[in-house]
């Protein structure tokens, strides 16, 4: 009986593992290229111009979000549930209505957006320079929409490799590419804007083209009959709807203290706080890795009831992101500085404090990622909401009083705050629903071990001059020092050798078939 439990626990652990070489050589690339790309901008352009790309991204997402209306998220966990359930005709008309009405509610956001860019601009921002960035990104809006549905159905297919490939893959090279060739041509900042329009429209005909090969049976006209196709597009919508909330309620957190920031202070510190913004994004890589196939496992789990396997993955994979993570919270505690210096130069050194803060509040709402997974796959869409409402406005609430005084220090102190607060929120309903806490014991040795190198650290640093050699040096033996003392703590168990084990061999076999 325990053969078959851990067996039970092993298998799908296997196919995460598996999955995650693909995921973590996509994710390596897409993170490469995607600081490259912002390094460029944030070396040639300067932190204003930096800040305006930042504040358009911002803008544009928030149209994007609104117009999606939560369908994407609602798809990706519908048609893993169809597909457990071999229910082909209401895969097709899921998808196929979904599609219909994105197109039309994204044109319909892409024409506000483009006649109310100057407003937005000048009314809110107060520069001028932000119109022509709203205005023809703008145009994108209708082909991000559109991929956001098909990129989920891709997941929900549980085809991993091509989720990855196009949308951290290919995505960022387009958008590294196209912005040196742009460049090159001495398009000034149209550069920046052309090679982001060229990522997005690329990743909607890739995405398109892999579902017609790989997943064809979702398009055609559905079999389903018409009172049939209005329930199940009623349940679809009833878990949909909150996530219109959810995706902008979601999108303000992101976004929140760069909005305030821009208000108060202008696009120039905005420029100045948005290099610390994707430093602290790396923290986000461990969950990534794991996650693109957990969260397909944990809603077939979920609906065979396996609640042995839910909670042994749940905790298995939450160790992992906690090992993964704990080294680079220390690096980038000690040396912020310097690894702000490293990528984008001294003249943004002042985002050094808000680069901290930052760091603390992602690397504690990504122990929660699990947690938040297991809520989707739950159909608990509507906490999610109001988690991200009540987070939102916290942080709203924070940035405003706190931003005009303190600036990006303020900002950055918000958003920790906030994360900390959705991730507490996230653990105490999924120990309520499942009964379930992610940890395990051997959680809290990693984390006292983590000191040992963390004191070496602190003396290093006062005889030590931070070059980029020297940290880079430092790193290596700060990640060196951390893997010995695991191994010596036993701190693995059988299922993380078996997770080794699996990544290892599926290592093997990518090498062998790249030299074939």
């Amino acid at each position: 009986m325990k053969k078959d439990k851990e067996l039970a626990i092993k298998t799908p652990l296997k196919r995460i593992a598996k999955s995650s070489l693909i995921v973590f050589l996509g994710i390596f690339i897409s993170k490469f290229l995607a600081y490259f790309y912002r390094i460029i901008i944030a070396r040639s352009f300067g932190p204003e111009e930096y800040g305006l790309y930042s504040l358009a991204i911002m803008v544009v997402g928030l149209f994007a979000a609104l117009a999606g209306l939560g369908l994407s998220e609602g798809i990706l966990r519908f048609i893993a549930v169809f597909r457990a359930k071999k229910e082909q005709s209401k895969i097709k008309h899921v998808f196929g209505l979904s599609l219909k009405i994105c197109f039309a509610t994204s044109i319909m956001a892409g024409i506000i957006l483009f006649f109310f860019a100057e407003p937005i601009s000048l009314s809110i921002f107060k520069n001028a320079g932000l119109t022509l960035y709203l205005q023809i990104l703008s145009l994108v809006l209708p082909f991000s929409v559109l991929s956001g549905i098909l990129l989920s159905t891709i997941r929900a297919y549980e085809k991993v490799n091509w989720y990855i490939i196009i949308y951290y893959i290919l995505l960022n090279v387009i958008n590294f590419i196209t912005l040196l060739l742009f460049l090159s041509l001495n398009l000034g900042r149209t550069a920046i804007i052309l090679s982001y329009f060229a990522g997005i429209f690329f990743i909607f005909i890739s995405s398109f083209f892999v579902l017609r090969k790989y997943s064809k049976e979702v398009f055609g006209k559905s079999s389903l009959p018409r009172e049939e196709q209005k329930k199940t597009f009623r349940e679809i919508v009833k878990y949909s709807w909150p996530l219109i909330a959810l995706n902008l309620s979601s999108y303000l957190l992101t976004w929140i203290d760069s909005f305030s920031i821009g208000i108060y202070n202008g696009a120039y510190d905005v420029g100045i706080y948005n290099v610390a913004v994707p430093i602290a994004g790396l923290f986000v890589i461990p969950s990534m890795l794991f996650s693109q196939l957990f969260f397909p496992i944990i809603v077939r789990e979920i609906e065979r009831k396996n609640h042995n396997v839910v909670e042994n993955l749940s905790k298995q994979v939450s160790k992992w992101i906690l090992m993964l993570n704990l080294p680079f919270l220390g690096i980038v505690l000690f040396f912020p500085g310097a690894i702000i210096n490293l990528l984008f130069g001294a003249k943004y050194l002042g985002a050094e404090n808000a680069l901290r803060m930052l760091a603390i509040g992602t690397f504690i709402f990504q122990q929660a990622a699990v947690s938040k997974e297991a809520l989707y796959a739950l159909g608990k869409s509507k906490k999610i909401l109001y988690n991200f409402l009540f987070a939102s406005i916290l942080n709203l609430v924070l940035n405003l009083l706190l931003v005009p005084k303190y600036g990006i220090n303020g900002a950055a102190f918000s958003t920790m705050l906030c994360y900390i607060v959705l991730a507490g929120l996230y653990g105490f309903q999924v120990f309520r629903e499942l009964s379930v806490i992610p940890l395990r014991r051997k959680m809290l040795t990693i984390i006292l071990i983590n000191f040992i190198p963390l004191i070496a650290l602190f003396f290093v640093r006062k005889i030590v001059e931070i070059t980029p050699l020297s940290l880079i040096l430092i790193t290596i033996s700060f990640v060196l020092v951390y893997i010995l003392l695991i191994f010596l703590t036993k701190s693995f168990d059988h299922f993380d050798y078996e997770i080794i084990r699996s990544f290892y061999e599926k290592s093997f076999s990518f090498l062998r078939r790249s030299k074939k």
